[in-house]
């Protein structure tokens, strides 16, 4: 099973891969942002389900 048949969207999936990627880093929402080349807003949006 992929992860993009878990989750609504590839945004979703990016985030998610980043996080478990860097299991021992802290985030906020713009330096997510940042890295996801998105607005922050989307970040919002995006994780807002998880």
């Amino acid at each position: 099973m992929r992860l993009l048949d878990l989750f609504q969207s590839k945004a979703q999936v990016r985030l998610v891969e980043h996080l478990l990627q860097n299991p021992d880093k802290v985030f906020n929402q713009a330096g997510l942002a940042r890295v996801m080349d998105v607005s922050p807003s989307t970040v919002a949006r995006i994780a807002e389900p998880l």
